[in-house]
């Protein structure tokens, strides 16, 4: 008996290195250099806010009153997505604000859409780049 102790603590040992072993290899095979990209979501949608307050999803004019389904029919009940809102330096903060009230009660009706606001100041100028 204690002799198949024996065996038995030294088999569950070498399966153990073992298991070990192959996990440090798996790690070392996709060893990680450089710097570390993400692809975007293949849609990104862009609320643009114009200074008179109209509204364009990418190159899309939207009234105001179709935002909400237009919203719906893009990101679907239960999606998660970003709505990226820009709005130009000029448009009407109650615009600004009707918008994100629309985006708040979407997402009580289960969309998780998320707000990403886009100022201009975001935006790298040509010069900052020469």
């Amino acid at each position: 008996m204690h002799r198949g102790n024996r065996q038995l603590a030294l088999a569950l040992g070498l399966i153990v290195s073992a298991e070990i072993l192959v996990f440090v290899w798996r790690d070392s095979r996709s060893l990680k250099t450089g710097f570390n990209v993400q692809v975007a979501s293949p849609r990104i949608v862009m609320l643009h806010i114009s200074n008179s307050g109209e509204l364009a999803i990418n190159a899309e004019s939207v009234p105001y009153g179709h935002l909400a389904g237009r919203l719906r029919g893009i990101f679907g009940i239960g999606a998660k997505g970003f709505l990226y809102l820009f709005p130009e330096n000029d448009a009407p903060v109650q615009r600004i604000a009707d918008v994100i009230d629309v985006a708040q009660r979407l997402h009580s009706e289960n969309m998780n859409i998320q707000i990403r606001l886009v100022t201009t100041g975001s935006y790298i100028q040509p010069s900052v780049l020469d």
